[in-house]
């Protein structure tokens, strides 16, 4: 499985409106906080679940259920299921996966195909901040060169620099590093996360988002898909992962 089917997989199984931060959401300073899965803002207490259906009137009615990742009855041909056990294991792409499962979270689908990885968390605590974490580990290709991000040259991928919406604002020299920001893993710390942390706000749906991806020591990719995650526990999370820590080892 290539890269670009490995994502198409990632997004169909993603929250409506968390994968991509090129859709409509508000950005905000995105708070931090040290709990795993703890919003960097508080959601809506009564906001309903995306894809309701419900009309402006209507976008505070209460719900009986989080919104939920869609399932996918039909793998991709040459993609296989994996248990959390089989990721942890796998000798291409496990250093991306989690080595403990945070506590309250469950796996809900890992995938293998011939050179990526996918697996996904989730929390459903509560309609209002139902959390979820997605992971897609594939090798490097030729074209990430261009999308690797100068953490200081903020203006390149921070989405609380542009106005909403951001197709129209953010100028065209940073497009593919604002859509797609590829952080080196020696680079990665809460404040850099921060700058990807935003207030998704759409109708009947709204949440905390973080959408970017990591290179790691090796050639490996992973991209990092977020709901409702701020971005020190999204830091702690990426320091846990081998991947992530072989490339900082090796940068000092």
């Amino acid at each position: 499985m290539n890269r670009t089917v490995a994502v198409l997989l990632a997004l169909t199984l993603f929250l409506t409106g968390c994968a991509h931060p090129a859709s409509t959401p508000a950005a905000s300073s995105a708070p931090e906080s040290a709990a795993f899965g703890a919003p960097s803002a508080p959601p809506e207490p009564e906001a309903p679940e995306a894809g309701s259906g419900t009309d402006g009137a209507s976008s505070k009615a209460e719900t009986s259920a989080p919104a939920a990742v869609a399932d996918v009855d039909v793998l991709p041909s040459g993609i296989r299921d994996l248990t959390y056990a089989e990721a942890l294991a796998d000798p291409d792409f496990g250093g991306c996966v989690p080595r403990e499962l945070v506590e309250g979270f469950a796996v809900r689908e890992a995938h293998r195909g011939a050179d990526s990885l996918f697996i996904s968390f989730e929390q459903a605590v509560g309609n209002a901040d139902y959390r979820e974490l997605v992971l897609s580990a594939s090798r490097a290709e030729p074209g990430d060169g261009e999308r690797t991000v100068d953490v200081d040259a903020v203006e390149s991928y921070d989405v609380h620099l542009y106005e909403i919406p951001w197709a129209d604002s953010v100028p065209e020299k940073y497009m593919e590093t604002f859509d797609h920001p590829l952080f080196r893993a020696e680079d990665l710390s809460p404040q850099v996360l921060a700058r990807r942390v935003y207030d998704h706000r759409e109708l009947g749906d709204e949440h905390v988002a973080a959408d970017f991806s990591v290179l790691c020591k090796g050639g490996v990719t992973i991209r990092v898909m977020a709901r409702n995650i701020d971005a020190l526990a999204l830091f702690d999370l990426l320091q846990s992962l081998p991947a992530v820590t072989a490339g900082q080892d090796a940068a000092g």
